[in-house]
This record gives C-alpha cells, structure tokens and sequence, in this order.
C-alpha cells in the first residue's frame, strides 16, 4: 500500500475544486481509502486529499500497447437483496446530487462498498452509522441525517411512490438537474 497526499486550492472558476489532477493519478491505481479534510488558509478554502492505494497491474493488450487491471473490484450491489438495493441506488442517486452541490467527486462523500454496507445495515441511528467502515463523525456529521432519512423513507414508499420521493432534498441541498 501506498500513500498520498493532494491539496487543492478552491476554483472560483468551476465553484469548486478541481478534481482533475486526482482523476489522472487514480487512473492506473486501485483506491484503497480516502480521507479528506477541507480547511481554510489566508481566507482561501483548501481540500486536502489523502490517497491510500496499490499500484494496478500493468498488462499488455493484443497491439502491444499497455493496459491497466485494476485488481477485480467486486460489485457491492450483485451481494445485496432487493430491499437492500433499493437504499443503495437511492443512496447513490443522493451522493451524485450531493457531490455536485458540494463539488466534490462522489466517492468522497460516500464510495460504493460504504453505501452498500449502510444498506444492508440500515442503520436508525447516526451513532449506528458511525460503525459502517469509513464513516466518521465528520461525514456523520455533514451527512447522516440524510442517508438516515432515506432509510427511514424508503420504508414508507409504496408501489406508487419513487425512489426519488424517498431521497431528500432540502432548501439547503437541493440541486437543479439540468
């Protein structure tokens, strides 16, 4: 495993952070964790971004050219049971909107195996969501009210309701697709 470390200055241009320089480094890795922290410097927000990872196995194609294999990543939906898969892709769906309100790439918010273990855990508590692996009080924090409401809600969604009724979207948060 290996470490590392990038900080990104906020893009008063795109409104957010510029991901691009995290985008091309992680494309010929395996992401094993991430943990960011943002933080202001003379009046400046920053995104500090710490990487853990593994080098992904250089490969070569028929051509001759060289390819990347990630080391096969298991997909979290195929081990989850119907319910289960209901909170997952209302999950994902409110990661996305969040992402782009805050400007971060979804995975920072929430990666995948995350989201599939609160869905199998269902969690009523946000102390209950501190024990999903990766989820801290941070995210609990900035996050958890909303993943615990779209638990709860799902719950109340009949055939003839949405997912998207189940996923909240406050005056706060909510976020026009365009």
């Amino acid at each position: 495993m290996k470490i590392k470390i990038f900080t990104l200055k906020f893009d008063h241009e795109c409104r957010g952070f510029n991901d691009i320089e995290i985008q091309e480094f992680i494309s010929d890795k395996e992401v094993i964790s991430v943990n960011e922290q943002f933080f202001n410097h003379e009046n400046t927000p920053y995104w500090a971004v710490m990487l853990i990872y593994r080098e992904a196995q250089k490969n070569y194609n028929s051509n001759g050219k060289s390819t990347y294999n990630k080391k096969s990543k298991r997909d979290p939906r195929k081990l989850l049971t119907d319910e289960e898969k209901t909170i997952y892709d209302a999950l994902r769906k409110w990661r996305a909107l969040q992402a782009k309100q805050d400007g971060v790439p979804p995975y920072i918010i929430c990666n995948n195996q995350q989201l599939a273990d609160i869905a199998q855990n269902k969690p009523q508590m946000l102390s209950q969501l501190n024990n999903i692996d990766g989820i801290g009080e941070a995210k609990t924090k900035h996050y958890g009210n909303n993943i615990l409401e779209i638990i709860k809600s799902i719950y109340c969604c009949t055939q003839e309701n949405s997912v998207e009724q189940a996923i909240p979207l406050t005056d706060a948060n909510e976020i026009e697709e365009k």
